[in-house]
């Protein structure tokens, strides 16, 4: 065979490949031969039991093709132009419908997907998107490991609220351009020191999950404006070298600070915190964190001493 005739046969294998697409079935051959044709893949699971619009917002670099499948033979193309952008559809008729995308996938930056509790899936499907920079999923029914998002390593921006996405937060360690990361009410666990090297994070909100681990994890992030742990069985056991925060709002609330012989949680992040304490932000530690003592006095006395001064509400 000549090298005219294995040129022909490359041409016979595109046409044939490029055939399977239009079949508008969800396939990823394009990606993996790299044949410049459209190709797709499944998102989201969609329940119309109860008609309702579907609400999604995707951003995606200019100069690409891509368009939403939304299950029902209708499409929608999406505009391609580095803004964030949102798409609707109404469906004619109740049923469970699968929306895809098809063309560039990995040309998606953004995707937001708010107070739609009908739409289901794994979270693995966003691992494809790896020029994700920022995913929102709040109120949704998205399962699945957080750990399949590890390949997204340009993400910037994560917030998970009321899914039923779970995983150890380690998987998110090598994620370390992230700035913010919101989860609430998702029952991640593992131990906390795991964001350990998350150095560019700005704002750490964890609220109502199974995290758990030492505060002082946390001492490298030295540019967090937003500190939130709420019901998050985060301690701290004292002697560690806390940041300055400078002007950081830091709110603890139901964590798993106690305050008893021998650990005397609060008052050793008291102490700890004010060694090294910027000038003044916000720090509120209340409900079943420990009461502090008399120990931390001259601690609470310096945070309030600071110009301007640190708002303090803790457990007296």
């Amino acid at each position: 065979m000549g090298l005219r005739d294995l040129g022909e046969n490359r041409k016979g294998l595109q046409a044939g490949l490029g055939g399977l697409r239009d079949l508008g079935g969800f396939n990823d051959l394009g990606g993996l031969l790299d044949l410049n044709a459209p190709y797709s893949i499944p998102m989201l699971e969609n329940d119309q039991t109860s008609l309702a619009t579907t609400t999604i917002k995707i951003m995606a670099t200019a100069g690409n093709v891509l368009e939403i499948l939304w299950g029902d033979g209708l499409t929608t193309t999406v505009v391609c132009n580095g803004v964030l952008n949102t798409y609707t559809h109404d469906y004619a008729a109740t049923g469970t419908y699968t929306i895809g995308i098809r063309g560039n996938y990995k040309a998606i930056t953004q995707w937001q997907s708010v107070s739609q509790a009908f739409l289901s899936g794994d979270i693995a499907a966003f691992s494809p998107l790896t020029s994700m920079v920022n995913l929102l999923l709040f109120f949704t029914a998205v399962t699945g490991d957080i750990a399949s998002l590890a390949p997204l390593t340009s993400m910037v921006n994560l917030q998970l609220q009321l899914t039923g996405v779970t995983g150890d937060i380690a998987a998110l360690a090598p994620l370390t351009s992230m700035v913010n990361l919101l989860l609430f009410f998702t029952a991640v666990t593992g131990d906390i020191a795991a964001l350990a090297p998350l150095t560019s994070m700005v704002n750490l909100l964890l609220f109502f999950t199974g995290v758990t681990g030492d505060i002082a994890a946390l001492a490298g992030m030295t540019s967090l404006a937003y500190l939130r742990l709420y019901s998050t069985g985060v301690t701290y056991t004292g002697g560690a070298a806390l940041p300055p925060w400078a002007g950081c709002d830091i709110r603890i609330y139901d964590a798993g600070l106690t305050n008893v012989n021998p650990t005397y949680m609060v008052d050793n992040f008291l102490i700890d915190f004010a060694n090294g304490v910027g000038t003044g932000g916000k720090l509120y530690m209340a409900g079943t964190n420990g009461t502090r003592t008399a120990a931390s006095d001259a601690a609470k006395a310096a945070l309030l001493a600071t110009v301007p001064a640190w708002d303090l509400q803790v457990n007296e």
